[in-house]
């Protein structure tokens, strides 16, 4: 329970933080927000250190600014050949596309954090 109010504490830290730089679009701020508070409810309660979780949360939301920014890079040099039909594929394509590094970081998490059994009791896990 410490480390789940330590995790929505750095959620609402790191989104205030990226809501004050001022330099990020609307959309990508609302994401990276949604994204903070759903992964600290889902992975701060799980077993594993602080440290870690935390480290996952900055990873994730640097992630997530590098993915967006090179999407709309992406989408504005289209838009600059292609014409109107980028702002269509901007509103279908980067909900599914932030999905994809969204269950992508979630899956990486809960792998480092989890530990197999055999790992609890002392022995080696074979390879």
């Amino acid at each position: 329970m410490d480390h789940l109010l330590a995790g929505l504490i750095a959620a609402a830290a790191s989104s205030f933080v990226l809501a004050l730089s001022q330099q990020f679009r609307l959309d990508t701020l609302v994401l990276l927000v949604f994204f903070n508070f759903l992964f600290a409810s889902f992975v701060f309660p799980l077993s594993g250190t602080l440290h870690w979780k935390l480290g996952l949360l900055i990873v994730g939301d640097v992630m997530g600014l590098f993915w967006n920014s090179l999407f709309s890079q992406f989408i504005g040099s289209v838009g600059e050949y292609w014409g109107g039909v980028t702002t269509f594929l901007y509103v279908i394509l980067n909900p599914v596309l932030n999905l994809v590094w969204f269950v992508a970081l979630y899956s990486v998490s809960l792998t480092i954090l989890a530990r197999p059994k055999r790992m609890r009791a002392g022995q080696t896990v074979d390879r």
